[in-house]
């Protein structure tokens, strides 16, 4: 698996798949067998997590701003069929 192994569950970890203590025990089962990367394996799985919490962020931002719109032209909409009745 490695460390791009270890960016892509962390990445989804954080954002579409929650995947409870797999990130942990990657990072810790990796350290183990290679102590010298504990830094480096740490860091993956912090970055990847950033990435993903970015992914969800960005997403939920471009997908609130149509949703609120609509509902404001609903809204409207209501109000003017309301006043022409």
């Amino acid at each position: 698996m490695g460390g791009p192994g270890l960016f892509v569950v962390a990445f989804l970890d954080s954002s579409f798949v929650s995947l409870p203590l797999i990130n942990d025990s990657l990072v810790v089962l990796m350290s183990v067998n290679h102590a010298s990367l504990m830094p480096l394996y740490a860091l993956i799985a912090t970055a990847g997590s950033v990435a993903g919490c970015y992914a969800i962020y960005v997403i939920a931002e471009r997908g609130g701003e149509p949703s609120e719109e609509a509902a404001a032209r609903g809204a409207c909409r209501a109000r003017a069929g309301g006043l022409s009745a």
